[in-house]
């Protein structure tokens, strides 16, 4: 991902590790020290995924880079079983920085771990409303037949080309033998919103 910069010396393009490190090194809770387990009420983000209501919740916040930028990573299950499943990530710039450059939510979903072996394959794609604004959202389908949405969504302050200073991405999968539609990705992508 690329931030920009304004200061003083003018424009100043800060290259910073990629959605994959942070996907990847923020799902444990020891990461030098900097992201900790927190609470539900600790952290910003809500979901109402169907079938998640009850269910299994793990969420993680902190400074991963020492960069001043801060992480949030919220996972969710069902009461029982494996499926239907979701996570997210929030990533908050500071500084004066801003996303100026973004994968699409297909590209956004497959650099999750989950998907590392399951192979999707874009079905189809679109945009929803949430609470927050315009979302992007992608429905595909794993290599082994589960039917998931993957979202990707920038808001917070924009400046010059920049997308926001805050960048929303995840995925829901629903249960084994439901296909999910557009109508469905819509529904689903509606249910994020914040605490704040």
């Amino acid at each position: 991902m690329i931030f920009r910069s304004f200061n003083k010396g003018g424009l100043k393009i800060v290259a910073v590790l990629t959605a994959s490190l942070f996907v990847s090194a923020c799902q444990t809770t020891k990461l030098g020290g900097e992201v900790k387990a927190v609470t539900e009420a600790e952290q910003p983000l809500v979901f109402n995924g169907p079938g998640l209501e009850g269910g299994y919740r793990s969420f993680t916040s902190g400074d991963p880079t020492g960069a001043r930028h801060t992480v949030t990573m919220a996972h969710y299950g069902p009461r029982s079983g494996s499926l239907p499943r979701a996570s997210m990530q929030l990533y908050q710039a500071s500084g004066g920085m801003h996303f100026t450059k973004s994968h699409t939510p297909f590209e956004s979903m497959k650099l999750w771990h989950y998907f590392k072996e399951r192979n999707p394959v874009q079905v189809s794609d679109g945009v929803g409303v949430n609470p927050i604004g315009a979302i992007e959202y992608v429905v595909a389908k794993t290599s082994d037949n589960l039917s998931c949405v993957g979202f990707l969504q920038f808001y917070g302050s924009r400046t010059d080309a920049g997308l926001g200073t805050r960048r929303l991405s995840g995925y829901y999968c629903a249960p084994e033998g439901v296909s999910l539609s557009d109508a469905d990705a819509k529904s689903i992508v509606k249910g994020i919103s914040l605490r704040e």
